[in-house]
């Protein structure tokens, strides 16, 4: 048997600089952050952020304006709310609550206008260009046969024709993340006062095995 022996004795000698080795490139990486576990909803907003920063992205000293804009494909697929307010604002983002990732790119979750295949079905920003998407609601009809919907294309909302609409938004909280999604009367806010909120469930959220104070002011007695 030709070639030589493998050395088990020094392998385990060098498992632990090996070892060393990739948990400080993890540790040390720009997209490796602590996990947020101060309630169940802000450790879900953390696991559920994206940025723009991090290997052959954006570099922490960008200060344009371009890549912090809306774009009408983050409909159903970025929070248009959650972003934090600083120089990562727009840069920093969340998914939307109903987003996902498949094969490498983000859906979102849409319900077939067509009664004989109710079946719900994931789409990305070009598997919806070509039709008119109609928003969740019950009193969306204009006519029997004109609809106000959103074309998939630009993000434009027109009059559209029954058979142009092939798909409908499978929930009203659909365009916004987890947190946002909690703000009361959401549509009815300002959205600087909504992203003021859901920053502030994010901290205050309750869990779900509610535990006595830990500290207790004198107001709270009376």
């Amino acid at each position: 048997m030709s070639g030589r022996w493998f050395n088990y004795e020094d392998s385990l000698k060098n498992m632990p600089a090996t070892f060393d080795r990739y948990v400080q490139r993890y540790i040390n990486g720009e997209l490796c952050q602590l996990l947020d576990q101060n309630n169940s909803l802000s450790e879900i907003s953390h696991k559920r952020k994206i940025t723009f920063y991090g290997p052959k992205g954006l570099s922490k000293d960008y200060r344009g304006f371009g890549k912090r804009d809306v774009h009408y494909s983050h409909y159903g697929r970025i929070c248009l709310v959650e972003t934090p307010e600083s120089e990562k604002i727009g840069l920093t983002l969340h998914f939307a609550t109903h987003a996902r990732i498949e094969g490498g790119q983000i859906k979102t979750l849409y319900v077939p206008t067509d009664q004989t295949n109710a079946k719900l079905c994931y789409l990305n920003p070009s598997e919806e260009e070509n039709t008119a998407i109609l928003p969740y609601s019950d009193d969306n009809e204009v006519n029997k046969n004109q609809y106000f919907a959103r074309r998939g294309k630009d993000g434009m909302i027109r009059l559209y024709n029954k058979s142009k609409a092939h798909y409908q938004d499978a929930y009203p909280s659909q365009c916004i993340g987890l947190a946002a999604a909690l703000v009361p009367f959401i549509q009815h806010d300002d959205a600087n006062r909504v992203l003021w909120v859901q920053k502030t469930l994010n901290s205050l959220f309750p869990f779900y095995i509610l535990k006595g104070l830990w500290s207790r002011q004198d107001l709270k007695k009376k």
